[in-house]
């Protein structure tokens, strides 16, 4: 389960969204880590901060990347 607020979303076109969210359900973290943590991605010109517990993740923030 990926929760992305609308606010974040809304950064992105619905394909682009689209898939983020494949990306994001795959759950990206390595695989040795436990949840809890904040994790960090770049994708689609942003970095995009996501934490997991237990098999929700949840996008925290995205930033630009220069």
């Amino acid at each position: 389960i990926v929760d992305m607020p609308e606010n974040i979303s809304k950064n992105f076109d619905n394909n682009t969204l689209s898939l983020l969210k494949e990306i994001l359900s795959s759950d990206p973290r390595p695989s040795y880590h436990k949840d809890g943590r904040e994790y960090g991605m770049d994708y689609a010109g942003y970095n995009i901060k996501f934490t997991i517990h237990n098999t929700i993740l949840t996008v925290i923030n995205i930033e630009k990347t220069p």
